[in-house]
């Protein structure tokens, strides 16, 4: 009886042991399971078929930080042309989209009522110049016969009486003469103003530029607050843009620019930093700085939406990668290392990245190969057969690339954003 207790305390140990591994290895193997679907197709896989891939070293680079912000392009300069004065348009020259010089004449005003005042003023001009003369020679006989009664009177050969009778001629000579040049004076302001009224009737480009509103219609009345043309300046234009306040000291005069557009995608125009406001908008703690961009093409037109790009910080000689060898897995970011025909899943540690390289701050050593093209389908242990970027291996498809961090959703994948709204 006491051998038979024994026994059965025995098998009853045996079985709990057996219970107690295999719960151990169910655990185990549960653990395991998020990573090995993360992993997906970048588990071991020391029996698949041999890859070809293309690798390129880690090594030493520069790596720039972009800040990429939101604006649109708008003129630089910008003049609206009114009309000089009241009147029937009687012809315009120019319309929308037209290029015009400095100097250009834009549109006429009907000018025959005024020609007709001009030369009614002009001959009055001449006529009161002419009186003026006539009286300005009579006060001069007046004078010259005042001298001459004067003397005659001191030596005691004239009277009194013929003394005050050219003096009063004299004073009465005088009267006359600035009369006379009042009336000038008003007849000449009257004919400089119809003069610059005339001039008023040619309405001229004051700069250089293109059209961007309709002209009025020919036959139609105009009055000063009547736009004749807008003229903008579209040699140059400007982008605005919102930095924030902890980038503000990576900004400068002069300094380069990178702008795109959606009307000539894959297309960068250069421009540079040109003014940076003096305050900070306390609501949304940014600095407005205002880029300018030649546009001698005309390419570029105000009211374009503009994507710029601008470098925050620079780090040389840095251990970097290109940015398509980065994957990011549970757990970190990794790359493909090939060792003696293997590729190998190394976990790195990354810092900066630049549009086409990203730093590497732990995991590589300098020289060492990583996969750049075909990765997506690779296994850990998987034989390869690597290519370097000169092997003539033609470049796979955009398929079969790797795939992009999860926190980006454009082109602008490799590049440590910024974002900023235009003004």
């Amino acid at each position: 009886m006491k051998r038979l207790s024994w026994k059965w305390i025995t098998l009853g140990l045996v079985g709990l042991a057996f219970v107690v591994l295999v719960g151990i290895r169910i655990s185990s193997s549960l653990k395991k399971e998020p990573e090995r679907q993360a992993m997906g197709p970048f588990r071991r896989g020391r029996g698949a078929e041999t890859v070809s891939v293309r690798v390129e070293p880690a090594k030493r680079s520069t790596v720039e930080v972009l800040g990429v912000f939101s604006s649109s392009l708008q003129a630089e300069q910008e003049m609206e042309i009114m009309a000089g004065m009241a009147g029937r348009l009687a012809a315009v020259n120019v319309k929308e989209g037209q290029i015009v010089k400095r100097g250009t004449l834009l549109a006429r005003l009907d000018d025959k009522e005024l020609q007709l005042q001009f030369k009614q003023i002009s001959a009055r001009l001449q006529a009161s110049r002419a009186s003026l003369r006539q009286v300005e020679s009579r006060l001069q006989r007046a004078r010259a016969d005042y001298d001459r009664i004067k003397q005659l009177f001191e030596r005691k050969a004239a009277t009194q009486q013929e003394l005050e009778n050219v003096r009063y001629q004299v004073e009465n000579a005088e009267v006359d003469y600035a009369v006379a040049q009042t009336q000038l004076q008003q007849i000449e302001a009257d004919y400089e103003l119809m003069r610059l009224r005339l001039q008023n009737v040619n309405i001229e480009a004051p700069i250089s530029g293109v059209i961007t509103s309709t002209p009025p219609i020919a036959g139609g009345h105009v009055n000063t607050s009547t736009l004749i043309a807008r003229i903008t300046v579209l040699d140059s234009l400007e982008v605005v843009f919102n930095v924030p306040e902890r980038d503000i000291n990576k900004i400068k005069l002069g300094q380069k620019l990178l702008i795109s557009t959606d009307a000539f995608p894959g297309r960068q125009f250069e421009g540079v930093v040109h003014h940076l406001e003096a305050a900070i908008d306390p609501q949304t703690r940014t600095m407005a700085v205002r880029g300018r961009v030649a546009n001698p093409q005309l390419q570029l037109r105000p009211g374009m939406s503009a994507r710029v790009e601008i470098v925050l910080d620079r780090k040389e000689n840095i251990l970097a990668v290109p940015r398509e060898a980065i994957m990011l897995l549970a757990g970190g970011s990794y790359v493909y290392t090939v060792q003696e025909n293997r590729a190998k899943l190394q976990k790195v540690k990354t810092g900066v990245e630049g549009r086409e390289r990203v730093e590497i701050v732990e995991g590589l050593r300098e020289g060492e190969m990583v996969v750049v093209v075909g990765q997506q389908d690779l296994q850990d242990g998987q034989t390869v057969v690597p290519l370097g970027a000169g092997d003539g291996e033609k470049r796979p498809r955009e398929d079969d690339r790797p795939p992009r961090r999860p926190d980006r959703d454009s082109a602008d994948a490799a590049i440590t954003r910024r974002g900023g709204r235009a003004q």
